[in-house]
């Protein structure tokens, strides 16, 4: 099964699926958003959408952009009007340059190759605004033993997810993770949170 016949399995059971696993993230990400001022978003890798719904829920201009035309199309069914869904690549985005005040990965750089990986964090730096802030949240290596313990569940997930699935998620964390990521791409963490025990990290971050 190609990826593209991946995402036409999930998109309709996606959100069951991880909404209890995401809901403290999903608010966080409103709430730092809000509290930094990032007026105008752009959620690279929206998948389904509910993020980018929430963020307009608590009054933020945002805007999602997936590659997946079945995620999509479970996007725009539950974003009602004046929610903007956009199909396109976030390794080559279509928009200009300088246009947003916050850019948004949730939970999506794990299961990329690494050269596209990398081209997604160099295409969210050339689209954030000056001053502006990314909000990037994906998995850590684990500290201690809870969160080894459940670094083993979470492995157990992307070995599910199928074989080029799970090579990718071990890459990304060969390379360092999101720090690698961060170190690869002169980003600064401003302000870092934890979830899942400590294997999921949340990283609001701004070019150096």
């Amino acid at each position: 099964m190609n990826k593209e016949d991946d995402y036409v399995r999930l998109a309709g059971i996606y959100d069951p699926l991880t909404a209890p696993f995401l809901r403290d993230i999903r608010n966080d990400v409103c709430a730092l958003a809000r509290s930094r001022h990032l007026d105008c978003v752009l959620d690279m890798c929206c998948g389904t959408g509910y993020q980018v719904i929430l963020l307009h829920r608590k009054g933020l201009r945002a805007v999602g952009l997936d590659i997946s035309a079945q995620m999509l199309s479970v996007a725009k069914k539950k974003g009602g009007n004046g929610v903007v869904f956009i199909e396109g690549d976030a390794a080559h985005a279509p928009f200009r340059a300088a246009r947003f005040a916050g850019i948004i990965v949730t939970l999506a750089l794990h299961e990329k190759e690494r050269n596209v990986r990398h081209r997604i964090v160099e295409e969210a730096k050339r689209l954030l605004k000056q001053g502006g802030k990314m909000i990037l949240v994906d998995y850590t290596q684990p500290l201690g033993i809870t969160a080894r313990v459940a670094h083993g569940a979470i492995h157990l997930i992307e070995r599910a997810a199928g074989h080029e699935h799970y090579r990718r998620f071990r890459g990304y964390l060969r390379n360092g993770g999101l720090e690698g990521l961060l170190s690869a791409h002169d980003l600064i963490a401003e302000e870092i949170r934890y979830y899942h025990f400590g294997c999921t990290k949340l990283v609001v971050a701004r070019p150096l």
